[in-house]
């Protein structure tokens, strides 16, 4: 679902910390957390339609 533009904003967030020693850690942990609402709102997890409303 939400697999392309996450590819896209981590594609940009690695080149940036890869040339820059002073990365923003904040960006790296919004990632992470994207990817892991993105997992559960597609895998095989209970979750009610409000659930998901809330998490998109």
């Amino acid at each position: 679902m939400l697999t392309k533009e996450i590819y896209k904003i981590e594609a940009s967030k690695n080149l940036l910390t890869k040339y820059n020693i002073e990365y923003d850690k904040c960006d790296i942990k919004s990632i992470i957390c994207a990817t892991y609402i993105a997992n559960l709102i597609d895998g095989d997890y209970p979750l009610t339609q409000v659930q998901v409303d809330k998490l998109k």
